[in-house]
């Protein structure tokens, strides 16, 4: 049996494939797979990520070739695939998740704190900028395209230093970096997860399910559950992680306002709950706390956008 596989053409992307692809070869052992790489209107556009403002646009290629029957299975980055998924489609699998973390490369600045005054910090995320602006004020922020390799080759020439997730560094082997607690710049949701997406009731979509980490989809559901009952789409930067312990489900929940001079940030443990109803209490939680009308201030500055590696 052969499996296709798509991805886009990126190195994170294509490593994230084959970590995919050898999860399952430890179960499938027989299985041969085909890597297809396939461009994305997000890999094309020279537009900045917050002016192109659309959901599924590093994904929704290749998800037309996964239904068209052309690929077997996609892999994605979960933080950059709609909280709808196709109706002919399903995520087969969640592996389990590397670092959620945000990281501030080079290692040596120390910390978002420590770096110096008046730095360039590069970032294609509006989620970064806003946070990174809201706890230092005296920094400049440059937004910034390309992968994740593409990016770091811009320190030192275009910026000072770049924020990009912990994860994609992890998966390419770069070790120069300092990792941000979600407290200062909390993650996207699904942010160090991947979705192996299939068509319902394939074969292909039964084999990758027993790759499927409970843990790691309990967590991007409650996460996931979260961004689509606000609608904010990509509109509002909205950071929320749940990590499971010990002790029940940890949420933090972090937006900050469009002038970056205050957020809405609150961390709660949930024991004993299924998704839905701690999505629900993060809802209401975020709701008293003036969170929809933060939303809503973002929607009408319509500068929300997908994010990059």
């Amino acid at each position: 049996m052969k499996l296709r596989v798509g991805t886009r053409g990126s190195l994170l992307a294509v490593r994230q494939t084959l970590e995919v692809i050898e999860e399952i070869k430890k179960i499938f052992p027989e299985i041969e797979f085909e890597v297809v790489r396939i461009k994305t209107k997000g890999d094309i556009m020279k537009s900045s990520i917050r002016e192109i403002g659309s959901p599924g646009i590093f994904t929704k290629e290749i998800d037309i070739e996964l239904m068209k029957g052309s690929i077997d299975l996609a892999i994605h980055s979960l933080k950059d695939y709609p909280t709808k998924t196709p109706e002919d489609l399903v995520i087969a699998a969640i592996p389990r998740r590397r670092s959620r973390r945000d990281a501030i490369i080079p290692k040596s600045h120390g910390s978002l704190e420590a770096i110096h005054s008046g730095a360039i910090i590069g970032t294609g995320s509006l989620r970064r900028a806003s946070h990174i602006l809201y706890h230092r004020k005296d920094l400049n922020v440059k937004a910034i395209r390309g992968n994740i390799d593409t990016r770091i080759r811009k320190i030192g020439v275009e910026v000072d230093a770049v924020v990009l997730a912990e994860a994609g560094l992890q998966r390419i082997g770069y070790n120069d970096y300092e990792p941000l607690s979600p407290y200062i710049i909390t993650p996207q949701a699904g942010q160090g997860a991947l979705a192996v997406v299939a068509r319902k009731g394939s074969e292909a979509a039964k084999i990758a399910s027993m790759i499927d980490d409970p843990i790691s989809r309990i967590e991007t559901s409650i996460e996931r559950g979260f961004i689509s009952a606000l609608k904010a789409g990509c509109r509002a930067p909205v950071g929320v992680t749940a990590e499971a312990g010990d002790n029940g489900i940890t949420v933090i929940v972090s937006l900050v306002s469009p002038d970056y001079i205050s957020r809405i940030y609150f961390e709660e443990r949930y024991q004993g709950l299924g998704v839905d109803e701690i999505v629900n209490k993060i809802f209401k939680r975020f709701e008293r706390e003036g969170g929809l009308e933060l939303v809503e201030e973002w929607s009408r500055k319509a500068s929300g956008g997908s994010e990059e590696e």
